[in-house]
């Protein structure tokens, strides 16, 4: 008995040290973020322009995301997991200099930020499928879904101080110590991984042809199609929102750095509450079904900066801030519910492979919303874009759904009954 209370105590101070130094990477990471979106706007010709311009420097962030994807359960089982994590992440730490200097020996912009985001996308993709395992395994006994929750809350709070730090520093100072500062606090996380890996081992699925492989476990596996249903359309529906929010600002009269960062804090602030969401809106459905009532109550943010948009220039903020804070409260509970959904009823060791095709499906729709963000909002009114989105996440979306939905009910029904007797 003392040795498995030391053991638990060990575990929750080790999670606790894995999330402390994940924070600092995340809160150095909001810099080059918003830097992307700063200077992809100031680069265009117009404020319509912007999106357009930010937009394609986003999306090929994503696509370098979702190509490398896939070849994460596959380098994992060569490298481990950990290790590879922490590969990954000294990548970014190197990519964050490189492009301090590059910015300081003025080179061509644009090209420099798609070049940058192609290879930041690349190298956060490769590991992207097992973070959650990750996560879960330094959790210490915690399913996945509690896991990635707690995780988001932690990240909750990393996004909200990088983003009002990161806006103040790039009005103050400009993009380059940002870069730097980034680089600063993504070394305790490279250091953590490689020297205090999890006690338990992270299982890995082997994966020899990683597309095949996705598409057969998209193909076969019922629960993960229905997930990847719900998180394309989020993908190409709602996720942009963070992304364009520059561009967005920019076209109804707040070009000002430092409100990007205000208002990526409000979305930040919402995701801190993540864990609240997830319990509430969890309790007594299957997390598909769930997943399903976040997307609806998401299309209530839009509405709600719907309206922000056709106020005056001032309460105009404040309004847009309140969606901003729902936004981000409800919508980052999607992927917990999502992860839990695909890999429900899967042996540990196919998870990793499952996740994979998962995110592969989702990370190619996510280049094509930013895509079609970029160009709606330069083609119709804000406020009508709004609107757009939130009828069809509120309305449509879950009509096309609603088969899938009824028959996860259903078997949460018979699952009470069966306890019941």
């Amino acid at each position: 008995m003392p040795s498995t209370a030391t053991d638990r105590v060990n575990n929750r101070r080790r999670f606790i040290s894995y999330l402390t130094v994940t924070v600092l990477a995340i809160l150095g990471g909001m810099g080059p973020y918003l830097a992307y979106a700063v200077l992809a706007t100031q680069s265009a010709s117009s404020p319509e322009d912007a999106a357009r311009v930010t937009s394609w420097v986003f999306a090929v962030y994503l696509l370098g995301l979702s190509l490398a994807t896939p070849y994460g359960p596959w380098v994992a089982q060569r490298l481990g997991a950990v290790r590879l994590s922490a590969i990954s992440r000294l990548a970014e730490v190197i990519i964050s200099i490189a492009t301090a200097i590059l910015l300081a020996i003025q080179v061509p912009l644009v090209p420099m930020l798609i070049g940058v985001s192609l290879a930041s996308g690349l190298v956060a993709g490769i590991r992207q499928s097992t973070t959650p395992l990750i996560t879960e395994a330094y959790s210490g006994g915690n399913d996945l879904e509690v896991a990635t929750a707690q995780l988001r809350r932690a990240s909750g709070v990393a996004y909200a101080i990088g983003a009002l730090g990161a806006g103040l520093v790039l009005a103050k100072l400009g993009p380059e110590p940002v870069f730097i500062i980034a680089a600063v606090l993504g070394v305790p996380v490279v250091v953590f991984l490689f020297h205090r890996p999890p006690n338990s081992a992270v299982k890995v699925d082997k994966t020899n042809q990683p597309w095949r492989s996705m598409i057969r476990e998209i193909r076969t596996r019922p629960n993960l199609r229905w997930a990847v249903w719900l998180g394309v359309a989020g993908a190409i529906l709602m996720s942009p929102m963070i992304n364009m929010i520059v561009p967005v600002l920019n076209k109804i009269g707040h070009a000002e750095t430092e409100k990007a960062g205000l208002l990526l804090m409000f979305f930040a602030l919402g995701e801190i509450v993540t864990p609240n969401v997830v319990g509430r809106l969890g309790k007594g459905r299957r997390a598909f079904v769930a997943g399903v009532r976040v997307v609806q109550l998401t299309g209530a943010s839009f509405l709600i900066m719907a309206v922000g948009v056709l106020l005056p220039y001032g309460p105009d903020l404040a309004v847009i801030a309140v969606g901003a804070i729902l936004f981000g409260a409800i919508f980052y509970s999607l992927a917990s519910f999502l992860y839990e959904s695909s890999t429900y009823g899967a042996p540990a060791g196919e998870k990793s492979e499952i996740l994979s095709a998962f995110l592969l499906a989702v990370g190619l729709a996510a280049p094509i919303g930013t895509l079609v963000w970029g160009h709606l909002l330069d083609s119709l009114a804000t406020e009508v874009f709004f609107i757009a989105i939130a009828v069809v996440v509120i309305f449509i979306l879950p009509a096309v759904l609603l088969k899938p939905m009824r028959a996860l009910e259903a078997d949460t029904s018979d699952d009470t009954k069966e306890s019941n007797s």
